[in-house]
């Protein structure tokens, strides 16, 4: 009867936990009490039937399939990081649109034509339509530069959180492997703690990529890229190192330390941020700079070249050291080179500059280095491409993830029926001990009563 209480109460536990997420079933193991033959005075050898026993509660559950499980997860989470910054890039660039980077180059250009067709000595329209232009051009490199330090220092701020929640996780997974090593030298059912530190571990392997390693004496160890996070019940603290801003993140970019160690993770939330840092952002934002700085070197080397309608020598129409301080140097538009000869009324120069919206013109101008309008287009190509490259991944990864989260849930997950059949099972076999007590004492009762 106790046996079956037992069984009972686990089957309960079992049905009550049927929708709770990270929860192992858990099977009851029955065995027969040895039953020892003994000599009796009158009958000779007799054998003691001492009934059943409840050798141990069981946690179903597969140390491979959840390790499967969990790298899945990581290799899920590590893409999903990697591609939302990019997302936010795309949707900051609007490329194509109207009111993209590369519409603004071209009216540039177009206001150049303009002039050109209007070499007046007022410059009234035109030579303003010019300054104003190129300063949208600046202005809108500015921007985008701006905005691109901002999401670093957003997704900079991310992996700081992650870390910080690796690091609780790892203290969780610690302090569980003490419990569980308590509770089983008292010989107490830790299946409960076994699923929490799973949980925990599950939650590393997301967040950071560790990986899982089952020790003899019940305890789970953690690490990172082959560097121990959590061994038996001490854990190691991660923490961030490397550049703090876009400008620094090539050479010096964000890495996670474990002590004085370096770890690599090869997913995880963690290791998406970490090519976003180092490597996507700080890509994007020095082609970024390259588009402006090619722009500069066109435009300044062919109005440094050209002459006033007052006749003076041009000075530099643009200024700045890349995408982030592009701005026009030019106050006037009496300044603007129009002329390609000193004291000529002629929008020869003018032309010249509306002309390098030619990507050949602009090429010769820069010396057989790409144009902007090139550079912003492989630019925006490129991130195209890899956004694409990763949404796929990503779609055949969360396949994965579904196929292996249902593999353990099969495994390890609750079925009512079976729970219920289990139930039914243990409940007659409560009643038929409690049956065989009844008869016994029928039996004893009847015999007493044939004695007196």
């Amino acid at each position: 009867m106790q046996a079956a209480q037992q069984a009972l109460d686990v089957t309960a536990q079992n049905v009550a936990n049927a929708n709770t997420p990270g929860y192992s079933r858990q099977r009851v193991d029955q065995a027969a009490i040895q039953s020892n033959p003994y000599l009796g005075m009158n009958t000779g050898h007799q054998a003691v039937l001492s009934g059943v026993e409840v050798t141990d509660v069981e946690r179903i559950k597969s140390e491979f399939l959840q390790t499967a499980a969990s790298t899945a997860v990581g290799k899920q989470s590590s893409l999903q990081s990697q591609v939302n910054p990019l997302n936010d890039v795309q949707s900051m660039l609007n490329e194509p649109g109207d009111n993209g980077l590369q519409a603004s180059i071209d009216n540039f250009y177009t206001s150049w034509h303009e002039l050109a067709n209007n070499p007046t000595p007022a410059l009234s329209t035109a030579g303003v339509q010019v300054l104003a232009t190129g300063a949208a051009v600046a202005t809108q490199l500015n921007s985008l530069s701006h905005g691109l330090s901002e999401e670093w220092q957003n997704q900079h701020a991310t992996l700081v959180s992650v870390v910080d929640q690796a690091n609780a996780a790892a203290a969780t997974v610690a302090s569980l492997n003490t419990q569980i090593v308590s509770g089983t030298v008292a010989e107490l059912n830790v299946n409960d703690l076994m699923d929490q530190r799973d949980k925990a571990v599950n939650t590393l392997a997301s967040l950071v990529g560790g990986v899982s390693i089952p020790g003899s004496d019940g305890q789970t160890s953690v690490s990172v890229n082959g560097i121990a996070l959590v061994s038996g019940g001490y854990a190691t603290k991660l923490k961030v190192a490397g550049g703090g801003d876009i400008t620094t993140a090539a050479t010096d970019p964000p890495t996670l330390m474990i002590d004085s160690a370096a770890a690599t993770p090869s997913f995880g939330s963690a290791a998406g941020l970490l090519s976003s840092l180092g490597t996507d952002l700080p890509s994007i934002s020095s082609r970024m700079d390259g588009v402006a700085t090619s722009l500069r070197d066109a435009v300044n080397g062919l109005q440094d070249a050209g002459f006033t309608l007052a006749g003076d020598s041009g000075t530099d129409f643009f200024a700045g050291t890349g995408a982030g301080d592009l701005n026009v140097a030019l106050t006037t538009a009496d300044q603007i080179a129009v002329s390609s000869l000193a004291g000529g009324q002629d929008g020869g120069n003018a032309l010249k500059i509306a002309n390098l919206a030619d990507d050949g013109t602009a090429a010769a101008a820069l010396g057989g280095t790409d144009g902007p309008s090139v550079q912003y287009r492989s630019l925006t190509a490129g991130l195209g491409t890899q956004v694409q490259s990763l949404n796929t991944a990503l779609t055949s990864q969360t396949a994965i993830v579904t196929s292996t989260q249902s593999a353990v849930d099969s495994d390890s997950g609750v079925s009512l029926d079976e729970e219920l059949t289990n139930m039914l099972l243990y409940q007659r076999s409560y009643q038929a001990s409690a049956k065989v007590i009844t008869t016994t004492d029928e039996m004893l009762q009847t015999l007493i009563g044939m004695v007196s």
